[in-house]
This record gives C-alpha cells, sequence and structure tokens, in this order.
C-alpha cells in the first residue's frame, strides 16, 4: 500500500503548464480593453483580469503590471488542482445543456396557453459561423464544446423585438458539430410574432392572458393559442 501511496502522491502532485496570454483590443467605442487570459488543457480560455483605457500606451502599462503583480498568474498548478477545475467546469457546461433542455422560463411558463413550439435539428461538419457567431476560434474546447442561449429580446420604445431563438449546438473536436433550434409550430407564419406574443404574456403580462390581450403593441393573434 505505500508504494500505491508514493505512485498516487507522485501523479497528483506533478505540474500542469498554464498557458496565460495578454491581449489589447481597440472596442468599438474607441477604448482599449486590457486583459489577460489563461488557458488550460480541454478547456476554455477565460478572462482573469481586464480594464478599459483611451490611451493605448496606458492599457499596455496596466497589463503588465497586472500581470506581473497579480496572484492570479501562475506558471504551472498541480494535476491535482487541474482535475478540480476540469471537473467544474465540465459540470457548468452540462448544467447549461440541462437548463436550455428545459426550455427556460418564457417556453415554460406558456406551457398549456401558447401552442408548443418544436425542435428542429441540424447537423455538419467544420466550424458553422452561424453557430458559434459569439466565441473565437480559440475559444471553442478542442473535444468538447457546447454553445446555448434561451429565447432573447430587446425592448425597443414601447413593444418588444423578439431577437433569436432558444436553442443548442454542440461541436466535437472543433469539426463535427449538431443542435436544434426551438421553433414556432406555425409553419406558414412569420417567426417574431409568435414569440414576441409568447414573451409579452410571461414577462410583461405574469401570465395574465386577458391582460396581454388588452395591452399588446401589436394585433394579438389567437390563433398561437391552444383553443
Amino acid at each position: 500500500m505505500k508504494i500505491l501511496d508514493k505512485i498516487i502522491k507522485y501523479f497528483f502532485n506533478r505540474k500542469i503548464k498554464v498557458r496565460n496570454f495578454k491581449e489589447v483590443k481597440c472596442s468599438d467605442t474607441g477604448y482599449y480593453n486590457a486583459a489577460i487570459y489563461t488557458k488550460l488543457p480541454f478547456m476554455k480560455k477565460y478572462c482573469v483580469w481586464s480594464t478599459y483605457t483611451k490611451n493605448i500606451n496606458e492599457a499596455y502599462d496596466k497589463i503588465d503590471k497586472a500581470y506581473m503583480n497579480s496572484f492570479f498568474v501562475k506558471d504551472v498548478i498541480t494535476l491535482n488542482s487541474y482535475i478540480d477545475r476540469l471537473w467544474l467546469y465540465l459540470k457548468d457546461e452540462w448544467l447549461n445543456v440541462i437548463d436550455i433542455i428545459g426550455d427556460g422560463d418564457v417556453i415554460k411558463k406558456s406551457k398549456g396557453v401558447f401552442k408548443k413550439p418544436v425542435k428542429k435539428w441540424y447537423w455538419g461538419f467544420g466550424i458553422n459561423k452561424r453557430v458559434f457567431k459569439p466565441v473565437s476560434n480559440d475559444c471553442i474546447n478542442p473535444i468538447l464544446y457546447i454553445n446555448n442561449w434561451s429565447v432573447s429580446w430587446k425592448p425597443k420604445y414601447d413593444y418588444i423585438c423578439f431577437e433569436d431563438n432558444a436553442q443548442m449546438w454542440v461541436c466535437l473536436f472543433k469539426h463535427f458539430w449538431f443542435g436544434y433550434k426551438i421553433v414556432s409550430p406555425m409553419k406558414e407564419d412569420f417567426e417574431d410574432s409568435y414569440w414576441e406574443q409568447m414573451i409579452w404574456y410571461v414577462n410583461y403580462c405574469d401570465c395574465d392572458l386577458k391582460k396581454a390581450e388588452e395591452t399588446y403593441f401589436g394585433k394579438w393573434n389567437k390563433k398561437y393559442l391552444i383553443k
């Protein structure tokens, strides 16, 4: 047993190289975003420090000081610590999947009132720009990457504007991807109006159907409802 203990101790105290890197980019607002990222094997890169400044020289000066003085910048971590971080990372990824599979609040709360939306499946090869638009290639895990979000919209003056469907995408080895979008069951209709009525009913009228019909900013379409 002592020999086994020594083997385990040696294995779990081995060092894993941490890839830390600095990045300074000019944003759309004209400010410079200085950020420090860290990257571990089989995990997405994540930002550990960032700041905005109008002066590019100041941005480089701040990032250099932060890189040298911060406690979080380390060249190596133990294998044991890496396994803990990897487990938390994978757990978060799968919890996100479970949350989106649960359809999110808008779809959940409209059940029994609105006709149920349907899942439309897709698959393909290569990095699909539509699926991975919110992230850069560096952020995609080389083994397994999951990208998902719920129904999204934005308020606009005295009405709301539907932005995007709830969806989930899985990418394996940065080449094969598959996933689905949750879409309106009304095939002949424009997608936006179905979701805008549902969002209005759930988020702006507290699931009060009468109030939603009376206050809706457009023409209330009863064919989206379960009769």
